[in-house]
């Protein structure tokens, strides 16, 4: 706790992410609803669509990263916040003013969405980058946890919220609600002090974008984790298509799927703590191995309940979060230890592009799986596709110690 009291510009820095996770939270539940209530009906390849839409900037996250790594980070930090706040804005005003025109109102979702995803890369990647430059190298690791933490933590109570003032008030309300905590997020970004020198790159952005591919496939410690962060990204998009659905049709509706995503949102919590509980003597493979383990199981119990009793899915939730949880810390920490801090732009920047892969692959997949063969099968294709990602992992777990990144980035640079 001696940052948030020591450090001014990373205490600002944590309670703007805080309003940041309050935002996601409640964009998270409404989105589904505000597309329900444009459309006028629980349209599956509608959600779908829009799902997609949003996951569609995320390519661009090299191009974004190796931008940032060439420039002060105020400008891309506080510009990319106040678009994503102008765009869910908009989103509110669709949903109020467009109920009776769905064709209309579908596709000006679909653009906000993406001008909405393409601020939220801007915004990750540059948080990448920033936090090295807002703490010493010593006090990283106990910035990123707390971070993390009370990301996780914050949206315990915001997705409960969400969910009843959506059934309350309807979704515009709460998509409201969100810019209103961006905008605060907004502020106390503008509170920081930025670095005035900051490490930048050397060559051209030709150079840089291929040098952060470059480096990402030849580093098997750095591509791997990316791989399951991608796994773990497009089940969470699996779930975004299926639950609501799976709520709408058991009779919970909105509060039930508020409910789902804080019990994800606490798993994700017990994996960050559980993380740090368990011996030091663990390595990240055998630590991920457990993580995906667990995964697998909860794809089970999902497959099993399918769109039966709610409590079944928030079981479900939790154990998925604890998986998602504890890879996450895992992913973190090979990112931060294997990539320099003039590369972290374009690290971080790569790591959201391989995750667009899953967020694109997933929703349209989902839908399609779940028309055929009913949603056990997607269900049940999400936890195969975990316990190959173990496998995998554990087969190659001697890969994860090697120097591979020694003399490459001075190559790249």
């Amino acid at each position: 706790m001696h940052l948030l009291i020591e450090n001014a510009a990373f205490r600002w820095y944590w309670l703007g992410r805080a309003l940041t996770s309050i935002t996601d939270s409640f964009l998270f539940v409404a989105l589904p609803f505000a597309v329900f209530q444009v459309v006028g009906q629980v349209d599956q390849t509608a959600l779908a669509l829009i799902l997609t839409l949003g996951a569609v900037p995320r390519f661009l996250g090299l191009l974004l990263g190796s931008l940032i790594d060439r420039l002060p980070l105020r400008g891309p930090f506080l510009g990319s916040i106040a678009t994503r706040c102008l765009s869910l804005l908009g989103l509110v005003g669709v949903v109020w003013g467009l109920q009776h025109r769905p064709l209309l109102g579908l596709w000006l979702l679909g653009a906000l969405v993406v001008i909405n995803g393409l601020s939220t890369v801007m915004t990750t990647t540059a948080t990448g980058a920033l936090i090295p430059a807002l703490v010493d190298a010593d006090d990283l690791p106990r910035a990123n946890s707390l971070t993390q933490a009370t990301m996780n933590a914050v949206p315990i109570g915001s997705y409960v919220l969400a969910g009843l003032l959506i059934h309350r008030f309807g979704s515009a309300v709460a998509l409201w609600c969100a810019a209103l905590a961006l905008l605060g997020s907004l502020l106390t970004g503008s509170r920081i002090r930025f670095p005035l020198r900051e490490v930048r790159s050397q060559g051209t952005f030709l150079q840089d974008v291929i040098g952060g591919a470059r480096l990402v496939v030849m580093t098997w410690s750095l591509l791997s984790v990316m791989l399951v962060a991608l796994l773990i990204n497009g089940l969470v998009a699996l779930l975004n298509v299926l639950i609501p659905l799976s709520m709408s049709v058991n009779g919970a509706g909105a509060p039930g799927y508020g409910v789902f995503e804080a019990c994800l949102s606490s798993g994700l919590l017990l994996g960050i703590v559980s993380a740090g509980l368990l011996p030091k003597g663990w390595p990240l493979p055998a630590r991920m191995v457990l993580a995906l383990s667990v995964g697998v199981a909860a794809f089970l119990g999902f497959a099993l309940a399918r769109d039966g009793s709610p409590v079944w899915l928030w079981a479900g939730a939790v154990t998925f979060g604890w998986c998602a949880g504890m890879a996450t810390i895992v992913i973190i920490t090979v990112l931060q230890s294997a990539a320099q801090v003039s590369e972290r732009g374009r690290v971080f920047g790569m790591f959201e592009t391989l995750n667009a892969v899953g967020m694109i692959v997933a929703p349209v997949a989902t839908s399609a799986v779940s028309q055929l063969s009913g949603p056990a099968t997607a269900y049940a294709g999400g936890g195969l596709l975990l316990l190959l990602a173990g496998v995998t992992f554990w087969v190659t777990r001697g890969h994860m110690h090697r120097p591979e990144t020694e003399g490459l980035t001075a190559e790249l640079t």
